[in-house]
C-alpha cells in the first residue's frame, strides 16, 4: 500500500486531525492546504476532498499533525 494513503487513512480513521499540504498549481506559492477532516475518500491513487476536488498522491509535499509535527515530507 502506498505510505501516503496508509497515513491518511491512520489519521482519518483514528479521528487524529491533520493539514495535507499539496501542488496546486495557480495558488500562492503553487501549494495548498487541506486539513484531513476535509478528506472525504482515500483511494489507491490519491484522495478526494468535501469539495469534490481530486487530488493525486504524488502532488502531496508535507503531511503535519495538529501540533505542527511533520509527519511525512517530500521534495517538490
Amino acid at each position: 500500500m502506498n505510505p501516503i494513503r496508509s497515513l491518511l487513512n491512520k489519521l482519518k480513521w483514528t479521528g487524529q486531525r491533520g493539514f495535507i499540504t499539496y501542488i496546486n498549481r495557480g495558488s500562492p506559492g503553487d501549494v495548498e492546504t487541506v486539513s484531513i477532516e476535509d478528506v472525504e475518500e482515500i483511494g489507491n491513487g490519491g484522495f478526494v476532498t468535501k469539495t469534490g476536488a481530486y487530488i493525486p498522491y504524488h502532488r502531496v509535499v508535507e503531511i503535519k499533525d495538529d501540533e505542527g509535527n511533520i509527519l511525512l515530507r517530500r521534495r517538490r
